[in-house]
């Protein structure tokens, strides 16, 4: 853990490929991540009529293609020892981004949308009272 802290670490230019465990972890989050862009596609196709749920799932299929591609990628480069592109500051980075960009998806599902559904029958409500 004293390693941790230390910039030698996470700029090492080619360091030692992942453990086994960290290893497929990684490639099993990474997998997932694609398998999610299949099914997110699938929906897409199903919600073409619903154009939040259709931009709920364009967004997560995006993410989830640019994560597991790019994390896949990264995990290969790392494997192979391949210097710069193996270093451990772009996987972790990479995590951050994938992290973040989740959670400003999670946050347009979960908060956006039930605002925007509000504010719609709102309207329909007006609309009905209005000549």
């Amino acid at each position: 853990m004293g390693n941790f802290f230390k910039l030698s670490f996470w700029f090492d230019i080619t360091p030692e490929p992942y453990t086994l465990m960290v290893f497929w972890g990684l490639i099993g989050f990474f997998s997932l991540a694609v398998f999610l862009g299949l099914a997110a596609l699938f929906f897409l196709r199903e919600y073409q009529k619903n154009k939040l749920a259709k931009k709920v799932w364009s967004k997560l299929m995006s993410w989830s293609y640019s994560a597991g591609l790019v994390g896949l990628i990264l995990i290969f480069f790392r494997q192979q020892r391949a210097p710069y592109f193996g270093m451990r500051i772009i996987i972790a980075i990479w995590l951050a981004i994938v992290f973040v960009w989740l959670g400003f998806i999670l946050k347009f599902w979960l908060i956006t949308v039930p605002k925007i559904k509000k504010e719609k029958e709102a309207k329909e409500q007006l609309r009905k009272y209005l000549p």
